[in-house]
């Protein structure tokens, strides 16, 4: 599952400021069935929070990656903080504590590359910046759970200003992996806190 898949036949869609089919990343998500890529410019910045949709027309994956993708290291090969210049940024500015990335009920094949995940400076209480399922009474089904989703040479980090910065991601579904990503920067006062939690 975790090895990148052949993608011939994909749909191919480009987000970016200019020049691209679309002008924002939720946008291209929405538009996208499975067997798509999504390309995002390196300097592309999505504030607020991206939700990955249950797709079921289709087949393969959903794969968002950058446009700078030849820039990151091979797969295999971990990722460092300085890479985040090649890399698209997901921005969480929500002071309520809402994440970066979160799953729609039932959502699957996602795989996310090359992405920076992190929370806007002004943001002191976060409580997880990607939420890969729900631990409430939203799933409360097999059928609602996320599954087969993948995080890729990713760089998910908090920041020291933020008195919670709590999960990194938050593992709440099935056939999920992390993998050659660096996630760091997670502290909270008064309990714990966790790079990944499930």
């Amino acid at each position: 599952m975790t090895c990148f898949p052949d993608t011939t036949g994909y749909a191919r869609l480009t987000v970016g400021s200019n020049g691209r089919m679309f002008t924002d990343l939720q946008s291209a998500i929405d538009a996208a069935q499975l067997g798509t890529v999504i390309v995002v410019d390196a300097d592309h910045v999505t504030e607020g929070t991206i939700v990955l949709r249950k797709k079921d027309v289709g087949s393969g994956w959903i794969i968002i990656l950058p446009s700078t993708i030849n820039a990151l290291p091979n797969q295999g090969l971990r990722i460092s903080p300085t890479m985040a210049s090649v890399m698209p940024r997901f921005v969480t500015t929500n002071t309520a504590g809402h994440p970066a990335v979160r799953t729609e009920s039932g959502a699957h094949h996602y795989r996310l590359i090359g992405i920076e995940i992190t929370a806007d400076e002004k943001v002191q209480e976060s409580y997880g910046l990607v939420f890969l399922g729900d631990n409430g009474p939203a799933q409360t089904t097999l059928e609602e759970v996320p599954h087969h989703l993948i995080i890729d040479r990713c760089y998910i980090h908090g920041h020291t200003n933020g008195t919670v910065m709590k999960f990194g991601v938050r593992l709440d579904c099935a056939n999920a992996a992390i993998i050659d990503s660096y996630i760091s920067d997670f502290h909270s006062i008064g309990f714990d806190a966790q790079a990944i939690a499930a």
